[in-house]
């Protein structure tokens, strides 16, 4: 069933409601007007017999339906639909971009990652996103901080477009390096922790079975000796580990 037939059957149901709501609060005077159509019958006074003309009554009835049914679909054609809530993201490259439309209810339920950018001179509600993925109803924003595509692209002047680059270059790509190297140094502070935790267990399991006071090979030595050196503990995953390893030692 398409939004549009939910619509007709929603105004069916109201017009329903309206007409037993009415009958409610009237039925008093319906009662009374009932029972003097009674007595006026009975009296003689007005006739309630079927005329000759009854056969016609159920032609009228469904031309006047078709012709109701017929304004109807006339009328709701020229009631303009909602207008829904536009996404645009914009790039220098072909084709520019793109845009989608989204109701209220799919704009409420976006997830968004980052901030939106409102179009304050539209006569319609436009955000302007770097992407959307209508699957999950996702849209990612523009970074912390940053200029919208619109703002950098509105830039037609080269000491303009060198000012967008070099902000790019002295603020967020220092950022972006200082990152990496963060997330690079967690990797080698846990692969660490975890060689330190394996030589710990190491020499308590030979304090416990005593292989330190006779001359036998020690866990660790055995480890060594069996297993591939890329799979060795103590081998801390690659370049890095290794370099780790240097540097501890």
């Amino acid at each position: 069933m398409t939004d549009q037939d939910h619509d007709l059957e929603d105004r069916a149901l109201d017009a329903l409601d309206s007409v037993r709501q009415t009958a409610d609060e009237n039925s008093q005077i319906i009662i009374g007007f009932l029972g003097v159509v009674a007595l006026l019958s009975l009296t003689g006074i007005i006739s309630l017999s079927v005329p000759a003309w009854w056969p016609l009554v159920p032609w009228m009835i469904a031309a006047a339906a078709v012709t109701a049914v017929g304004a109807g679909i006339y009328i709701w054609k020229l009631v303009p639909e909602e207008e829904g809530i536009l996404l645009v993201s914009l790039r220098a490259d072909e084709p520019g971009g793109e845009i989608w439309e989204l109701s209220e209810d799919e704009f409420e339920a976006m997830d968004t990652v980052g901030e939106l950018n409102q179009w304050d001179n539209s006569p319609r509600r436009v955000y302007e996103v770097r992407d959307y993925l209508d699957d999950a109803n996702q849209a990612r924003a523009n970074w912390r901080e940053a200029k919208p595509a619109s703002a950098i692209l509105s830039e037609r002047t080269p000491s303009d477009a060198m000012e967008q680059v070099a902000e790019l270059r002295e603020v967020y790509e220092p950022e972006a390096a200082k990152a990496r190297r963060l997330r690079r140094r967690i990797r080698g502070i846990v692969r660490r922790l975890d060689r330190e935790r394996t030589e710990a267990r190491d020499r308590q399991l030979d304090e416990a079975t005593g292989l330190e006071d006779i001359d036998a090979p020690t866990i660790d030595e055995i480890l060594k000796k069996e297993l591939p050196e890329d799979l060795h503990p103590h081998a801390g995953g690659g370049r890095r580990g290794r370099e780790d390893e240097r540097t501890s030692r």
